[in-house]
Order: C-alpha cells, then sequence, then structure tokens
C-alpha cells in the first residue's frame, strides 16, 4: 500500500493528536499535516473540519520532507492554509468534472504542498507562475 499525506484544517473546535508518545493540541483555525506512515490517534469533540488526503507520491516532486511538516500546526493567518480551506469550500459545493475537475484536483494537490512546505526548507518550484 502507498503512504498517504493527509491535511486537516481546523474550522471549530479542538483536536489532540497522538503520534507514537508525539502529543500536539491543534486549535480551530489551524492545520495540521499528518501521514499514514505512522500510526496513532487524534481525541476530538465538537469539532469541524475539513481534510485533504493525497498519495505521498503526488506531492514527492514538490516536497522533499513530509515528516518536518508532520504534526506541526500552523496559524490561521497561513496564506497557504487559508487558501486550501477556501478553495475546498468552493469547490465542494459545486465540484467540477472534466478538464475542470483535473484541474482542481492539481490545484488542491499544489495548495497541500505550499501547506506542507511550511516547515521544511524546500519550496515549490514557481517558476512556472507569473511574477506578483
Amino acid at each position: 500500500a502507498s503512504e498517504s499525506v493527509l491535511a486537516v484544517l481546523h474550522d471549530r473546535g479542538d483536536a489532540v493528536h497522538n503520534l507514537q508518545g508525539h502529543e500536539v493540541v491543534h486549535r480551530a483555525g489551524q492545520s495540521a499535516v499528518l501521514t499514514s506512515a505512522v500510526s496513532g490517534e487524534a481525541r476530538i469533540k465538537s469539532v469541524s473540519f475539513a481534510s485533504v488526503c493525497l498519495p505521498r507520491q503526488s506531492l514527492a516532486p514538490m516536497v522533499a520532507d513530509v515528516e518536518a511538516a508532520s504534526l506541526s500546526p500552523v496559524a490561521p493567518d497561513n496564506d497557504a492554509a487559508r487558501l486550501l480551506r477556501d478553495y475546498l469550500r468552493i469547490v465542494g459545493k459545486r465540484p467540477p468534472s472534466g478538464a475542470a475537475g483535473h484541474l482542481a484536483a492539481n490545484h488542491i494537490r499544489d495548495l497541500t504542498a505550499l501547506r506542507v512546505c511550511v516547515y521544511g526548507e524546500q519550496r515549490p518550484d514557481r517558476s512556472d507562475s507569473p511574477a506578483h
């Protein structure tokens, strides 16, 4: 089985993640990255969240070290997490199909990679993006 990466975006409530004895509390507005390579548990109560589960291989060209981001909470004002959360809300209301669906899936993958890279040194290659 291939390893997966799960990006969790907490909207409301707190969650406690415990992976191999390492416990982290994620508060409303924060996001977290988890991998299927490590077993663990989560304790949640009255929480609202969005999540994206991607094959690790799909992020590999853009993210060298997923473990560097694993379990590290990201503040609510992080641009990549905010954009991912907002985009998931938009796409979730009316999921596109065909070519538009493929483009939307790629965009979600790219935003997830940006969120994962917040704690790593490697950044996605933006050479194909227009200048800001």
